[in-house]
């Protein structure tokens, strides 16, 4: 990632989360899941070796009980 990616993705004002739990199943590609609008918040130092940067993502709502029944882990 460029500084200047970074650096827009450090300002943004909001950021709208899409998820789904894997690409495809039985054969079929499965969609992804709209989980609303939030902002993302720079982790200072979160650089890993591979270029990875690290953000926190607080959200404008809480995620309907729902999703987390269908996106927990086995």
């Amino acid at each position: 990632m460029s500084a200047r990616e970074l650096d827009g993705l450090k300002s943004s004002d909001a950021v709208h989360f899409f998820v789904r739990k894997m690409s495809a199943e039985d054969g079929i590609t499965l969609p992804f899941t709209y989980i609303g609008r939030g902002r993302l918040e720079y982790i200072e130092g979160s650089m890993k070796a591979n270029g990875a940067h690290l953000f926190r993502a607080p959200m404008e709502h809480t995620a309907p009980e729902d999703i987390y029944f269908d996106f927990r882990l086995p």
